[in-house]
Parts: C-alpha cells; sequence; structure tokens
C-alpha cells in the first residue's frame, strides 16, 4: 500500500510512508494526518487509522488492479462491505495508484 495515490472524482492526493497517511491537494500541507495499522489476515482486510486528535476510525480495504479501494466506518465502527452509500460511513476512498 505504500506510495502516491491520486483519490478519483477528487483533487486530492493521498501518500502512505511506512505506518503513515497524509491525504491532501498537491503541493498543499496535508489536511489529514493519520497513524495506519493494517490486519491482511481478516477478510475483508482491515485498515485502523488514528487521527491527530486520537480518534481511530476503523476501516476495511482491498484491493482491485491499480486501485485500492478503503471504506472508514469512524470510531470503532468498521464496515462490513464496501458499499458507498452506508449509513454510518466515514469515508469511502477509491485510490489510484500514481
Amino acid at each position: 500500500m505504500q506510495g502516491t495515490w491520486k483519490h478519483e472524482g477528487e483533487p486530492l492526493i493521498t501518500v502512505i510512508k511506512d505506518d503513515t497517511m497524509k491525504t491532501g491537494k498537491k503541493g498543499k500541507e496535508p489536511v489529514v494526518v493519520a497513524k495506519i495499522k493494517l490486519n491482511e489476515t481478516k477478510s475483508p482486510k482491515w485498515i485502523d487509522a488514528e487521527l491527530d486528535g486520537g480518534a481511530i476510525w476503523a476501516g476495511i480495504y482491498k484491493f482491485d488492479g491499480d486501485k485500492v479501494i478503503i471504506a472508514f466506518g469512524g470510531e470503532e465502527k468498521r464496515p462490513k462491505e464496501f458499499n458507498p452509500k452506508a449509513d454510518g460511513l466515514q469515508g469511502y476512498l477509491v485510490l489510484k495508484k500514481k
């Protein structure tokens, strides 16, 4: 998951390096910085993002070719499926490797 990713449908870039995920507009300071933990043994795979303020967003992710899809359910509310219209969803990202 390491590298630079472009958001589909939005002018945002996400850079993932080691255990840090930074999201913002290209050439600007990131607007979201989070420490991430991945658990590839779960199905679907889990991602937890600890935001600057200490909140932890529980999520799931999957790879689809050169894309990664991430669904965040917010604090302690991990989504069960990849549905961008699901109730309680805090974030649904479709990222394409840059």
